[in-house]
């Protein structure tokens, strides 16, 4: 006979299996708005140097561009975006506007 409580052990009742999807629900549309916030600083960055994040990369690379605090930070947020972009691949620019 199971204690009182365990009825269920290693099942979610109905209303923790909707807690439990309320909360990952958060924490996806956490996920994808902090997502969209970088896509708007890259944007941002190259409007106003006037070239892609990938420009900025290689002419790091190559020294044809000069790594200041700016284009650090730039680099920064384009890494962090390239990282979330390669654990939810769905997460396309596209998708985001």
């Amino acid at each position: 006979m199971p204690l009182k409580g365990q009825e269920h052990r290693g099942h979610l009742s109905p209303s923790e299996l909707a807690a439990t999807l309320r909360r990952e629900r958060d924490i996806i549309a956490r996920y994808i708005e902090h997502a969209r916030e970088l896509v708007d600083a890259i944007a941002a960055y190259e409007r106003r140097y006037e070239m892609s994040s990938e420009t900025m990369v290689s002419d790091l690379s190559t020294g044809d561009l000069e790594e200041t605090g700016d284009i650090v930070d730039w680099l920064i947020t384009y890494e962090r975006y390239q990282r979330i972009a390669s654990e939810w691949p769905t997460l396309e620019p596209a998708t985001l506007d």
